[in-house]
């Protein structure tokens, strides 16, 4: 029982082998490949055109090995390695003699120059050099050449000059180096065994004949071969298929040879053009192997029938031909990419998968412009300057003009539309009738017709509608070469001016165009045409086609294309809403993926309309050119579709379409920080994160896609994941530029897509860190917090000082008030009270006036003290001092007095201004009472209002009115300290005397 994973495994590998042979299955049928080859010269940037040797690493750049440095290519730029003896860290000499080698641990490569062995050290972008040892332990300088890696990392090599040299293995992981044995020749290729052990090297000189095997099972044991005789050749190639069959590039074309018994078989023509010099030799699959030649180009073998099929040559005319005939070497990579390098001029390379379209025999390089099914059952297609083409239904040419149609070709002249209405021998040009000869294979012109056709379109061989300078007519077939035009009448009251189209759909509607400017649609009655309505803007509408379902009918215009649904409801497709780029478009048909092939003056396109996407197909994808013609599009019975226009025509079946499946590897080639080259110690490509200073928080990146079926069509899509999640489409710019980033961790992710538009499905990401500053961070805040702590204890601190020292200062006055000026004011009243008993009787007056001035001074000395004294700033000592008052005051007069408060806090704090002012403001009104009211009961009432602070001080006497003003001050006092403490004053004189104070807060 096969295991579930096993199992899946299998499954994945079928479907990946059906996907393959049906992507190659037009090519294994016709044993022919189209290619159009992309160009790599010194002009776009390579050192030197000569190259020996091409190679991919497993991140996707490509190498090319020169006589003038080292080159890497990305699909954009080349960037170039040379010597540099100032450099530490550089090529040993520019004379690069092998590919490169890679070691899958680390992604290093290993190659030789030709004056020492070289590593490339990936991550940071330098070289590491090795000169190793002779026999006699002398270092060697000159003549390395490295052919293989094995799997335990020795590099397999040559070394030394001329029939000098010798083998050797060297230890990429120890770099140690083990000389082998002596071995001669500047081309190797080796024999593995089944455990990947190499059994056996085949090796050549490029100025001697000769094929030398030396066998290390036996000893290094040396079988020559080619080196004289019938057989004798150079031998510039090999390449090892078994340990029964190696490819040999030979002086005249290719051998197949038998490394076991010698046995080899020559294959030297292709047609009647020798091959000569081969110098390279790469298979393709398991069927064909590419040959390069010395000046015949590059040439295709057919391992299966052993013979060449097919020639690739330089052409002055075309731009995706190779760039020369002097092929030097071939070099397939994994995605199918060839590489073909040429001497002196640079080199060419093709994706074997991009070419997805044929172009028959002859094609290329004529304007078609009509595409039918002939009654002979072949494709006819109209070659406006040449005729005719007529073609097989799998594209072979039959016929041209010449041999087919001669005797009508100065009538017809094959400008015009050739019609077959009904599929059989009689047909249409013009206003000319003429008719197939079964017999004779000839198209014969039979009569004039009395109008020239317009445009003939048929749903049936009943239903075939005519549309000519005079109108619209049914065709109707009498008899033997006798047709009549049966007019249909257009029940309108603007009759067309100038008809350019007819279409018929199966709902019995005819869509004429008109002035190549709108659409008219009728509905068929009988012989009427009842007109519904005009779809207007649409420039010239050239093509039709009915899709079943709800798509309805597509049709091909200047302005665009339209949809018209069952409901004869029109909708013009466009770029914003639909996806559809703004061409000139000349035919549509419809596949059966719901896809719409169209044709126009931009090129082939396919159309999605369920994702409303569009795939734009380019010469490189195997087209003749990018201009298409009106009529040469043309669905065929086996669903091929014709494309035809200026250049060529292609022939493809819709369903054997299949895109490029390689997915573009992302590499991030530079790094800018503050739009400045960011100068890390490892090269960009290999960085996984980068930790920024807050400084430099404008990051920029250049990245590349490296799928090489078309470079220059790849586009990218990217996103700063933590920034922005919205992926950012940059189309083919492979550029991303972020502007002020504040401090964070955000990851790059970069998407890219090839020309075919496949996806990279796992993206390449780069960790980005940009610091946070100093005064942004946790402890820069705590210490701040400290710090402003600090400063806030401090001053506090500070300030109570100051009010404790105020306090002591106010309890020091008011303790020496108290007992000094009142000790001494307290002496004179009683020394002025003294000396009045016995004073004469006129002193005695004034002794009385001195002792109560006295008296006074020491009250208000008092309330001075008390007012001063830090002691006593509570509510309730303000209380004890109103009710000592009112004691003193109001008692000795019979006058009852009640004090009362209403939340408030008695041990709240009054400020010295506040707490002196409301007694002040009290006193007053308490005297002012005593003196003159004549009622028996005074009450204070203090409160807590809703406002803030009441005061209230009320009598019970009777207001007597005054007939003068008097002098008095209370009133004006009260008022003034009342301002004081920022409160108002209010004197109520019904039901008594009565004062009230009122202020924001009690503070």
């Amino acid at each position: 029982m096969i295991p579930a994973s096993k199992k899946q495994g299998l499954i994945k590998k079928a479907i990946t082998l059906f996907g393959s042979m049906v992507a190659f299955l037009p090519f294994l049928a016709a044993q022919q490949f189209g290619l159009d080859f992309q160009r790599l010269d010194r002009d776009k940037g390579l050192s030197q055109g000569t190259c020996p040797f091409i190679s991919r690493d497993s991140r996707g750049f490509v190498w090319a090995a020169t006589a003038d440095g080292l080159n890497r290519f990305d699909g954009q730029n080349v960037k170039v390695y040379r010597s540099n003896p100032s450099k530490a860290h550089s090529l040993v000499g520019n004379i690069v003699t092998s590919a490169c080698f890679e070691d899958q641990k680390s992604g290093d490569l290993w190659f030789t120059s030709y004056n020492a062995l070289h590593r490339y050290v990936r991550a940071y972008d330098h070289f590491d050099t090795f000169q190793l040892k002779n026999q006699i332990g002398q270092r060697s300088t000159e003549d390395y050449y490295a052919f293989h890696l094995d799997q335990k990392g020795r590099l397999w090599l040559r070394v030394g000059l001329g029939d000098q040299g010798y083998l050797h293995w060297f230890d990429t992981y120890t770099g140690c180096d083990s000389i082998v044995c002596q071995m001669n020749g500047k081309r190797s290729a080796v024999i593995l065994d089944n455990s990947g052990e190499v059994r056996q090297i085949l090796c050549s000189e490029f100025d001697t004949t000769g094929l030398d095997i030396i066998d290390l099972t036996r000893g290094f044991a040396l079988r020559t071969f080619f080196r004289g005789g019938s057989t004798a050749s150079k031998v510039h190639e090999v390449f090892v298929e078994n340990d029964t069959l190696a490819w040999l590039g030979l002086q005249n074309g290719i051998a197949a040879f038998n490394p076991k018994t010698g046995i080899s078989k020559c294959y030297s023509k292709f047609e009647a053009i020798s091959a000569g010099d081969v110098w390279s030799v790469y298979p393709f699959q398991e069927r064909f192997l590419f040959v390069a030649t010395e000046k015949a180009g590059l040439w295709l073998f057919d391992r299966i029938s052993r013979k060449f099929t097919q020639r690739f040559v330089h052409e002055a005319d075309n731009p995706f031909s190779l760039l020369d005939n002097e092929v030097k070497n071939l070099y397939i990579d994994r995605q199918d990419n060839l590489w073909v390098s040429h001497w002196k001029y640079g080199f060419s390379y093709v994706n074997l998968r991009k070419n997805k379209f044929f172009i028959p025999q002859a094609a290329r390089g004529n304007s078609f412009w009509q595409f039918q099914k002939g009654p002979d059952g072949n494709i006819w297609c109209s070659e406006p300057e040449k005729g005719l083409f007529v073609y097989s239904p799998d594209g072979q040419l039959i016929h041209t003009i010449d041999t087919y149609f001669k005797e009508i070709e100065q009538r017809l002249k094959f400008k015009g539309k050739m019609y077959f209405p009904d599929q059989g021998d009689w047909g249409f040009s013009g206003k000319y009738l003429f008719k197939w000869n079964r017999g004779k294979q000839k198209l014969q012109l039979m009569e004039q017709l009395p109008q020239k056709i317009v445009d003939i379109c048929s749903i049936s061989a009943e239903n075939t509608f005519v549309l000519t300078p005079k109108g619209v007519f049914r065709l109707e077939y009498t008899g033997e070469g006798k047709y009549h035009f049966w007019a249909l009448q257009l029940s309108t009251n603007n009759q067309p001016t100038y008809l350019t189209a007819i279409f018929a759909d199966n709902q019995a509607h005819i869509f004429l165009a008109e002035n190549y400017e709108r659409l008219l649609v009728f509905k068929r009655n009988a012989d009427k045409l009842e007109f519904i309505k005009s779809i207007d803007g649409l420039g010239n509408c050239t093509g039709f086609f009915e899709k079943a379902g709800d798509q309805g009918i597509w049709v091909a215009c200047s302005a665009g294309l339209l949809n018209i649904n069952a409901k004869l409801e029109a909708h013009l497709l466009n770029e914003t809403n639909d996806g559809l780029p703004n061409a000139t478009y000349y035919n549509v048909i419809p596949d059966q993926r719901g896809y719409l092939w169209l044709s126009s003056n931009q090129g082939l396109l396919r159309y999605d309309t369920a994702q409303r996407s569009i795939h734009r197909y380019l010469p490189m994808d195997g087209l003749f050119g990018s201009e298409f013609n009106e009529g040469a599009f043309y669905l065929a019975a086996d669903g091929k579709i014709w494309a035809g226009g200026v250049g060529g025509l292609v022939i493809f079946h819709p369903d054997s379409i299949r895109n490029v499946p390689f997915e573009p590897q992302v590499q991030i080639t530079r790094i800018f920080a503050n739009d400045e080259p960011y100068e890390t110690e490892q090269q960009a490509e290999v960085i996984e994160s980068l930790d920024m200073p807050y400084a430099q928080n404008t990051l920029s990146f250049e990245f590349v896609a490296l799928e090489f079926s078309n470079p220059s069509a790849n586009q990218f899509q990217y996103r700063l994941v933590g920034y922005d999640d919205k992926w950012v489409k940059s189309g083919k710019l492979g550029f991303a530029r972020y502007a002020n980033l504040p401090p964070g961790h955000y990851t790059l992710e970069i998407l890219a897509a090839n020309s075919d538009g496949v996806w990279s499905r796992t993206p390449k990401t780069l960790k980005i860190n940009i610091q946070t500053p100093f005064y942004k961070t946790w402890w820069f805040y705590l210490l701040c917090a400290f710090s402003l702590g600090g400063i806030i204890y401090g001053w506090l601190w500070y300030r109570l000082q100051q009010a404790l020292k105020i306090e002591r200062m106010r309890v020091q006055i008011s303790s020496d008030l108290h007992d000094d000026v009142g000790t001494l004011l307290a002496g004179l009243a009683m020394q002025s009270e003294a000396l009045e008993l016995t004073a004469p009787e006129k002193d005695k007056s004034k002794l009385q006036r001195i002792s109560e001035i006295s008296r006074n001074a020491m009250a208000h000395m008092r309330d001075t003290v008390w007012a001063i004294d830090a002691r006593k700033d509570k509510l309730e000592n303000l209380l004890d001092r109103m009710r000592e008052h009112a004691e003193e005051t109001l008692t000795p007069r019979d006058i009852r007095f009640d004090i009362q408060t209403d939340h408030l806090s008695l041990k709240q704090n009054l400020s010295t201004n506040v707490r002196q002012n409301i007694y002040l403001i009290y006193k007053e009104a308490i005297t002012n009472a005593a003196k003159h009211s004549n009622g028996d009961t005074v009450t204070v009432s203090l409160k807590k209002t809703g406002e803030g602070f009441e005061m209230r001080i009320c009598d019970n006497g009777q207001i007597v009115e005054k007939g003068y003003k008097t002098t008095g001050l209370g009133t004006s006092n009260m008022q003034l300290r009342t301002e004081r403490i920022r409160g108002r004053l209010e004197v109520l004189r019904e039901d008594g005397f009565c004062v009230v104070l009122r202020m924001a807060a009690l503070k």
